[in-house]
């Protein structure tokens, strides 16, 4: 009898259960904005730019130090030999495809190009707004190609949202895939009418504008060797009177030249003290020198405007570099002094001592990225490492000149590329 009880009542609760799972199905998960709900509304449109835009941010912050290391011109640095194995392999070339650094980065590119996918296929054409976070979202699928192919080649091409069977693609035959996407996306971005201009030279426009991105499709002829369409496309930048060089180019990457006249483009980060280790994916303790290694200042510490102490010390200069640099502009040019410091100078000038020597370095020591005290939040982070609220540029006036004149001289244009060249070579007194 009680088995027979049994038996019915989980024939019972069975029936229950069958009845209601699909109520079940139909509960809304809490938290999440499922995707058939997102991509409608104006504010919908500007989330999808501020994402974009942080995307492109991590980007850049992904890509300066690991471009910063694969150069023969610096070392990686650090405190001892094996501080850090990646970055010393990069820094010698002996890096392998299991480089977790490159390969984050490769991911990063394909994650700009996914979410570019998802806002051109699922916002309609029927606002302003939406059509600048599509024009945006041009710009920044076609940025991302022109890193993959210029650094990987032929990796494979994506010009949509993947289904889960697409997940596994070929490599591209060729890079014309990728150099016909980029051209075709910043001619649509350029030409969408839906991308700004600066009022003027001194005005600020956080967003993507029509210069940007006639800047990198200039740059993007240019790596194909249309010399023509490159010069003409830079001289649009130029003609339009929106940028200038800054006259003091010491400011550059710190925050006296934040949204200054030069940048094009410009990773904001803001100066928030509650959130310091999220707002910079750039934290200063990068370029900061080695806590182990730490040197002390005595002397003159008015006249120092760095904060050195508090970081791992990585982007010491060879003496090879800094001797190029000097037979070009002598040790008073304006570039060589607001780039380059001597150990003997930190002894002599500041009174300099070491408790240690520092790793990768041949007496010399850069002061470009070199943290300004004004750069820095007023408390040390975690760990006594320092954190950064410094914009850094993705693309400034001086590369477009320099763009610039090469392209024209290339082309046998030689008066303009003389003029733009030396726009860049007066402003460091060179």
């Amino acid at each position: 009898m009680k088995k027979t009880q049994y038996i019915s009542i989980t024939f019972i609760l069975g029936l229950l259960f069958i009845s209601c799972s699909d109520n079940l199905l139909d509960i809304e998960q809490r938290g999440v904005l499922a995707e058939s709900a997102y991509f409608e509304t104006d504010e919908d449109a500007l989330a999808s730019s501020a994402t974009l835009h942080r995307l492109w941010k991590e980007e850049l912050f992904k890509s300066l130090p690991l471009f910063d290391h694969m150069t023969p011109d610096w070392y990686a640095g650090g405190g001892i030999r094996n501080d850090n194995t990646q970055f010393e392999a990069e820094n010698e070339f002996r890096y392998t495809p299991e480089d977790t650094n490159i390969s984050s980065y490769f991911n990063k590119l394909y994650e700009l190009i996914y979410n570019a996918n998802l806002v051109l296929e699922n916002y309609t054409d029927d606002s302003d707004a939406k059509l600048q976070v599509k024009a945006e979202a041009k710009f920044m699928r076609a940025y991302a190609n022109f890193m993959l192919v210029t650094l990987w080649g032929t990796p494979y091409f994506v010009d949509h949202v993947l289904s889960a069977d697409e997940y596994q693609l070929p490599n591209a035959e060729s890079t014309e895939v990728f150099w016909t996407s980029i051209e075709s996306d910043l001619n649509d971005a350029i030409n969408s009418g839906k991308l700004p201009s600066k009022a003027g030279v001194d005005d600020f426009v956080g967003r993507i504008t029509k210069e940007c991105a006639q800047a990198y499709l200039g740059k993007a002829y240019l790596w194909q060797e249309k010399y023509s369409e490159a010069a003409d496309m830079l001289q649009k930048v130029i003609d339009s009177q929106n940028y200038d060089l800054v006259d003091d180019p010491s400011i550059i990457c710190h925050t006296g030249g934040d949204h200054c006249k030069e940048y094009l483009a410009e990773a904001e980060v803001l100066d928030d003290p509650a959130n310091y280790t999220s707002v910079n994916g750039f934290s200063g303790f990068y370029f900061a020198w080695k806590l182990s290694n730490s040197i002390t200042l005595h002397d003159n510490l008015d006249a120092w405007k760095f904060q050195t102490v508090g970081g791992f010390g990585f982007g010491n200069p060879t003496a090879s570099f800094v001797d190029l640099v000097k037979s070009v502009e002598g040790e008073d040019g304006k570039r060589f002094k607001n780039y380059f410091i001597s150990w003997d100078e930190l002894v002599d000038t500041y009174g300099a001592t070491a408790t240690r020597n520092h790793f990768f370095n041949e007496g010399w020591f850069q002061t470009k990225l070199l943290n300004w005290e004004s750069d820095q939040y007023n408390d040390l982070g975690a760990y006594g490492w320092i954190y950064t609220h410094q914009n850094m540029p993705h693309l400034r006036y001086a590369e477009v000149l320099l763009m610039a004149a090469e392209a024209y001289l290339l082309d046998g244009d030689t008066p303009n590329a003389v003029k733009n060249f030396n726009k860049v070579r007066e402003r460091a007194d060179a």
